[in-house]
């Protein structure tokens, strides 16, 4: 593809050089081959122009940059390339996102349960979908890669291509804070965009909750959304409510909402509440456990009232829903034991997944966790805190520590603790896992929190396949 038609919707650019052609993209210079189109990308600590000439070196004929670079291949001068490598890998891969129907679904917790939710609801309703997030990418349901929560533009790009190709009728996914701080969304234009929360999250990177929430509602924008949806229980939810111009409904539990739970029950086998949906009554009986998922399938459910799914669908899409990989996954053992394996990652999450089975356990609750090398060290103290307050017994462990000592950020965690004693420290995350099963007793439960659906484990650099769920089911058939 020429050099010119990949500018296509790129405002303000200078190029310098023959219009060539272009056969691939890439944005790291090991990557690039012959007729490659190179974006120089600046990092938190390297100056992406230090890699143009192993770039062009591989094979690359065109450089995208904020500046002139000596090289002797065509470039393209602009102000923000990690804008410019959105609109031209959206060219590049023939537009296919302004083909589909895409729901983005933002906030600290709750984004991926949420989207396949939405996703079987529409599988009933006789539609294929594709969905993008934190568990991997999906075509109707097959794994096609396990990328990040939100993929880079590039990727990004070529999975909606794909998802065109076999004529997906919807794309769920979500939008992470980093996405859209990193402008990965740009020229996207969403059908819904869903409002889950906001709370503590990301802190390393942003700094504050100010600069993280106001990245999370910049999403939510006339040009990014057509329609959205609001959780008018979280206060980050009613400030967009109150002050947003986009089309939008609202859901929640404790305020007025257009869409809204009464009679909650749950136990270890699901929940079962009623719905109010725009005048629309639904009897839920759920596998999903606990008040965090009714916010779940409330959202889904307000996002497919939008898109005027069937009433009859919605119900039979969300009580048949099984589970959601990694997400509040239930092993009942003999002696009235369970297992709970959740992503559970941040304070709030903690507080959420714990409380809930804090009431339903009726012997002592065990709990597993550790805490991945970039979060902050508030974050892990709060971490801490909680998993204190509602656990009995406590194992600290490994979770993505990567070039981090385990028992440094064991140390952040512990200064949650207080007074509290009842807990021990073992690397190994398997290992660890094994002792909390040897700890169970009757009537006992061992919730395994951080890593959830995973299938990796970042150790010194290195990623090493490791999926929780696995280890649990073979040390019990062990």
């Amino acid at each position: 593809m020429k050099v010119s038609k990949l500018l296509n919707d790129v405002e303000k650019f200078l190029l310098i050089g023959e219009d060539v052609d272009v056969t691939s993209l890439s944005n790291k210079s090991k990557g690039c081959k012959k007729n490659c189109l190179f974006f120089c990308i600046d990092g938190i600590n390297n100056d992406g122009s230090k890699f143009v000439q192993e770039a062009v070196l591989n094979g690359a004929v065109c450089v995208v940059s904020n500046k002139k670079l000596k090289v002797n291949v065509t470039q393209i001068i602009v102000d923000d390339v990690r804008s410019c490598m959105s609109l031209i890998a959206k060219n590049f891969y023939g537009n296919a996102c302004d083909k589909l129907k895409i729901i983005g679904i933002t906030g600290t917790n709750g984004k991926t349960t949420s989207s396949f939710i939405i996703q079987h609801i529409l599988n009933v309703a006789g539609f294929s979908v594709g969905v993008i997030g934190t568990n991997g990418v999906f075509i109707d349901n097959k794994l096609i890669s396990e990328d990040l929560t939100t993929p880079d533009p590039i990727e990004l790009h070529y999975y909606f291509k794909e998802m065109k190709k076999s004529n997906c009728d919807f794309v769920i996914m979500e939008a992470s804070a980093h996405a859209i701080y990193l402008k990965k969304l740009v020229g996207i234009k969403f059908r819904i965009g869903l409002f889950t929360n906001i709370t503590n999250e990301h802190l390393d990177f942003f700094g504050n909750m100010k600069n993280y929430s106001k990245c999370k509602l910049s999403f939510f924008k006339k040009e990014n959304v057509d329609e959205a949806v609001f959780n008018v229980d979280n206060a980050y939810g009613r400030l967009l409510a109150k002050l947003n111009q986009i089309p939008n409904i609202t859901y929640g539990i404790y305020n007025p909402s257009n869409t809204f739970a009464i009679n909650i029950e749950t136990s270890f086998s699901g929940s079962k509440f009623f719905v109010n949906s725009l005048d629309s009554i639904f009897d839920i009986k759920t596998n999903l456990i606990g008040e965090h998922n009714v916010y779940n399938i409330l959202g889904a459910i307000s996002v497919c009232k939008l898109l005027n799914i069937r009433d009859e669908y919605i119900l039979k899409g969300v009580n048949t829903l099984l589970q959601v990989d990694g997400r509040c996954n239930v092993t009942k053992l003999n002696n009235n034991n369970y297992i709970i394996v959740d992503f559970a990652h941040t304070p709030d999450g903690f507080e959420k997944i714990l409380g809930v089975f804090r009431k339903l356990v009726k012997g002592k609750l065990i709990t597993i966790f550790g805490c991945v090398e970039y979060s902050d060290t508030k974050k892990r103290v709060l971490m801490g805190k909680v998993a204190s307050a509602y656990s009995d017994y406590i194992i600290l462990t490994a979770d993505n520590p990567n070039n981090t000592s385990v028992f440094k950020i064991n140390r952040d965690i512990k200064a949650g603790f207080k007074k509290f004693k009842n807990y021990t420290e073992i690397e190994d995350r398997k290992k660890a896992i094994e002792y909390g099963i040897s700890l169970l007793c009757k009537n006992d439960a061992l919730i395994i929190l951080g890593k959830g659906g995973e299938h990796k484990q970042l150790i010194m650099g290195n990623a090493i396949k490791y999926n929780e769920q696995e280890v649990v089911n073979n040390l019990l058939n062990s």
